[in-house]
């Protein structure tokens, strides 16, 4: 099945990848090429999530463990484009119930898959919630922005206060660097909350959240070795990278549906 045409996909075919999904439990995904062949094509699992039922599902959600691939790099524009088909296609199948129970009964679909998103990866609570209103025709508010970013700096002190003592600042690229591995000349509207060339070792602990989001927005796709360092971060400290890669993801929806 090919990315614009997942859904003409048969049932058949569903089928198929069901039975792939939950025959393939104990090999390696690398080894499986239906699984690797997927993770190229994010429109496609994203799909695959709003499409399969909650076992194979669960082997979609930890498919980034094994490969060069991960959720909080996915388009926000696929995220919607994809939840939208899913509405729609739940929402025409229950038409013979009505109109305003299939809405509902769509809607709840569509929030049981990004809430089990976001307990596989809490820092999927910022998208789940920006896609959920978007199909209820709202936006996230600049109030939530502000909300994500307040938690964010209020958490900032213990956070340095922490790795301070642990002397665990995580290596890798500042906004610097990630700016260069995006292709952009000049650098790009990083949260100003850390200035620019202060505690420049500190860097990639506070930028690398801000770079995943960034790469959900903006056109260029991330590089294998982008991808190694934005799992790294978020695996290593998954509470630090939500409070990060939220704000950013919240600040990044408002300004993009003004």
């Amino acid at each position: 099945m090919q990315d614009d045409g997942a859904e003409n996909a048969s049932d058949q075919e569903w089928d198929f990848l069901t039975d792939v999904l939950l025959s393939t439990t104990d090999l390696p995904a690398l080894s499986v090429d239906v699984l690797v062949g997927l993770t190229d094509v994010p429109g496609m699992l994203v799909r695959c999530l709003f499409r399969l039922e909650s076992v194979p599902r669960q082997r979609l959600w930890h498919l980034e463990r094994e490969l060069p691939f991960s959720w909080v790099l996915v388009k926000r524009d696929i995220w919607w484009r994809e939840a939208k088909a899913a509405f729609e296609e739940v929402r025409g199948a229950l038409a013979s119930v009505g109109w305003e129970e299939a809405i509902a009964s769509s809607r709840n679909r569509i929030d049981s898959v990004l809430d089990e998103g976001v307990d596989y990866n809490r820092s999927l609570r910022t998208v789940a919630k920006d896609v959920s209103l978007r199909l209820r025709g709202e936006n996230l508010s600049e109030d939530y922005a502000k909300d994500r970013v307040d938690a964010r700096d209020r958490a900032t002190p213990e956070q340095i206060k922490l790795r301070n003592n642990l002397d665990d600042w995580l290596s890798g690229d500042g906004r610097k660097e990630w700016t260069e591995s995006m292709g952009f000349p000049k650098l790009l509207p990083w949260q100003q909350w850390q200035k620019e060339g202060e505690l420049a070792h500190r860097q990639p602990v506070f930028d690398t959240p801000v770079a995943a989001a960034l790469y959900a927005f903006l056109p260029p796709a991330p590089t294998p070795r982008a991808i190694y360092l934005i799992k790294r971060a978020y695996f290593l400290d998954p509470v630090w990278f939500d409070l990060v890669y939220g704000a950013a993801w919240a600040e990044l929806a408002v300004k993009a549906d003004k």
